[in-house]
């Protein structure tokens, strides 16, 4: 199952989103590879899958969150065994540009942590 909505780009200044989904994937399903011209904020409700990004593999699962920055070709493949749900928003604007900023604590071009033992880390390095 499979839905996006794209959101009418009023060029908003700070925080822009573009689109947002949500995708249950079939085992095996591969999306990409792609090059996106903004920032994309994947949160892993279930299962897992693997996240290739500029030629280098990064596993998730359910409870994650994995960050894409602009320009990174990527590509995501759902595990054969135990297929990932997840959403997604892409967004730009000044936050955008900031966040990568947060290179500190996270490691880019793409990072995968877990949900609160990164943001409470993240918060130690402000």
């Amino acid at each position: 199952m499979y839905w996006v909505s794209e959101i009418c780009n009023r060029g908003f200044r700070d925080l822009n989103p573009r689109l947002f989904g949500h995708e249950a994937c079939c085992a095996g399903h591969t999306f990409g590879s792609v090059v996106r011209d903004f920032w994309m904020l994947f949160y892993v409700d279930s299962g897992r899958g693997i996240l290739i990004s500029d030629d280098r593999q990064y596993p998730a699962c359910a409870g994650q969150i994995f960050v894409i920055r602009p320009g990174a070709r990527t590509t995501l493949m759902a595990d054969q065994e135990d297929p990932w749900s997840y959403h997604w928003i892409g967004f730009d604007g000044i936050f955008g540009d900031r966040f990568w900023q947060l290179s500190i604590c996270f490691d880019f071009p793409t990072d995968i942590f877990t949900v609160m033992e990164r943001v409470e880390r993240y918060s130690s390095c402000k």
